[in-house]
């Protein structure tokens, strides 16, 4: 009989360890949701920014070059600032709706 309880006391204290462990891990869990937000919203920042920069250079590139090749390079610039513009946006919004995260604090 001593055995069984022995085995219901330690198998009560697994339980409780394992619970508390849960709850810690609970807490780590929303600091990181937390960090996750914090590095959307600066993805959100400096995302468009860098395009902006990148499609006007691009732009001043194609405008002001005269050899074909560089003109090449400017559409192609353009182009990859753009490609790379939606696929900051797509993820952004695969992340927010995979991770179940409130963008809505960086707007």
């Amino acid at each position: 009989m001593k055995i069984y309880i022995y085995k219901s006391l330690i198998l009560t204290l697994i339980f409780l360890l394992i619970l508390s462990q849960i709850v810690y891990a609970g807490y780590y869990i929303e600091r990181l949701r937390e960090l996750d937000t914090r590095i959307l919203c600066f993805l959100l920042f400096i995302g468009p920014l860098i395009a902006i920069f990148l499609l006007s250079i691009g732009g001043l590139f194609f405008i002001v070059s005269q050899n074909p090749e560089k003109r090449e390079e400017a559409r192609s610039l353009i182009y990859n600032a753009l490609l790379g513009l939606i696929i900051l946006i797509i993820f952004i919004f695969i992340a927010s709706y995979i991770g179940n995260l409130n963008i809505e604090r960086c707007l």
